[in-house]
């Protein structure tokens, strides 16, 4: 995914050297530039639009602004850069009513914006710094799509595409250095992604494949986390992913299914949790985990409304639950102290098991196949 990130660069590099000369035709077509400082450059073409609004003003040494307007109705650019080096790409290509605004204050920013084939598109890149890197896209088939990216340190890199959907939406907000993020949202319907990073060194992406409906969120805060959410041909899917520490990493994986739900919060350092919920209906997955180097992971294949949560307060501890077979299954696991391992297997129909461990050193295992086991472990 950081390659798409790289991919996403050079693409604004590839579009600066084929700018051309700029021109203006059709009906009420404005265009302002501004600029104050030496070597800057702005390049304007706006074709077969009506009613359309650019505005560039740019401040300081060496930026470059690039805006192309084709066959497109009331669409309005707005670009401001303050510093050196900034480099904004912004084409509307065959929309009506688009509205793409950039703003960077700080030196060598990147900023690229593409908006093809829609109707009330709306894309939004406010940098801060320097040396970040922002990139939207939503391409072909979309309706009402809107995409933010603000990011506010050095060196973050942000990359949003949304292709064919109807009313999606995508947030990005970065402030630190070093940050790195991806949301993808390529076939789906109504979906939205949110990724909020306060820190450095933070990884975060969510992809969202060809559902509807799909709702993603991840925060983090903190150094060095790594945050990854895959939402694949599923319809009502939602993930959220709250990190707050040190080298935490957080992987959930929706693969079809419907109403399913993963909850993954961390607090702590080099914690780790992974949810994979692959079909099924109405299945629920939670982790919580608070501490340092705790492990915890949650496997639901098939079946309908299964219920799955992990809860581990302290160091070092191993919680498993895996669940399969019609549905109805509840598993509960909770673990406090240091060097606790438990595990839950279900298999069947209408299970229950729940088990506790306080102290250390504790391990349990529990397997339930067929209807209607029930198991309670507590142990201290």
């Amino acid at each position: 995914m950081k390659n798409k990130l790289k991919f996403a660069a050079a693409a604004v590099s590839v579009m600066l050297f084929a700018t051309g000369s700029a021109y203006a035709q059709s009906t009420a077509n404005s265009a302002t530039t501004t600029q104050t400082g030496t070597t800057n450059s702005a390049v304007v073409d706006q074709v077969l639009g009506m009613s359309n609004i650019v505005v560039v003003a740019q401040t300081g040494n060496a930026n470059v602004a690039s805006v192309l307007q084709t066959g497109s109705i009331e669409n309005e650019v707005y670009i401001d850069q303050s510093g050196l080096m900034n480099t904004s790409t912004v084409i509307q290509d065959a929309g009506m009513d688009n509205d793409a605004d950039i703003d960077q204050d700080g030196d060598m920013n990147v900023a690229y914006v593409e908006q093809t084939m829609g109707e009330d598109n709306d894309a939004e890149i406010d940098q801060e710094g320097m040396l970040n890197d922002a990139a939207i896209q939503q391409l072909d088939a979309g309706i009402n799509n809107n995409a933010d990216i603000d990011q506010d340190g050095v060196g973050n890199s942000a990359y949003i595409g949304q292709y064919g959907g109807e009313d999606n939406d995508a947030d990005i907000d970065q402030n630190g250095e070093l940050n790195d993020t991806y949301i993808g949202q390529f076939a789906g319907e109504d979906n939205e992604a949110d990724i909020d990073q306060d820190g450095d060194r933070n990884y975060a992406a969510i992809l969202q494949d060809a559902g509807m409906d799909n709702d993603a969120d991840i925060e983090q805060d903190g150094m060095d986390n790594w945050a990854e959410t895959n939402q694949i041909r599923g319809v009502d899917n939602d993930v959220e992913v709250d990190q707050d520490g040190t080298d935490n990493i957080a992987e959930a994986t929706q693969f079809e299914g419907e109403d399913n739900e993963s909850n993954i919060d961390q607090d702590g350092s080099l914690n780790i949790a992974t949810t994979w919920q692959e079909g099924g209906v109405n299945n629920l997955a939670d982790i919580d985990q608070d501490g340092s180097a705790n492990l915890a992971d949650i496997y639901q294949y098939g079946g309908m409304d299964n219920e799955a949560y992990i809860s581990q307060d302290g160091d070092l501890n191993v919680g498993s639950i895996t669940q399969s077979g019609l549905g109805g299954n509840v598993a509960t696991l909770n673990q406090m102290g240091m060097m606790n391992n438990g595990s839950i297997t279900q298999d069947g129909l209408m299970n229950s098991a729940s088990t506790s461990q306080y102290g250390s050193g504790n391990m349990s295992t529990t397997t339930q196949t067929g209807t209607a086991n029930s198991s309670i472990i507590n142990q201290q």
